[in-house]
């Protein structure tokens, strides 16, 4: 994927997030061993919500359901 994308970086996220210190390591060594000249400057970043982005994604989602129903009037957005 890195050769037809060639993003800026990968981010790491979820679960899988809270284990980075035992497999970025490995990880970066490969890319920069498998990956051609262009495409070396691609990071390996870990998600700043780690774990926590499904509960930000669920509510958010749920907020939004909320203020749907609330008729825009009583929102005070002053």
């Amino acid at each position: 994927m890195i050769y037809v994308l060639n993003p800026e970086a990968i981010v790491i996220g979820g679960g899988i997030s809270g284990s980075s210190e035992f497999f970025f390591k490995s990880a970066m060594i490969e890319m920069q061993t498998r990956v051609s000249v262009p495409s070396q400057g691609t990071q390996l970043l870990k998600a700043e919500l780690g774990n926590q982005a499904g509960m930000y994604g669920a509510a958010k989602l749920a907020l939004k359901r909320v203020l749907k129903r609330i008729p825009l009037e009583a929102h005070n957005f002053r």
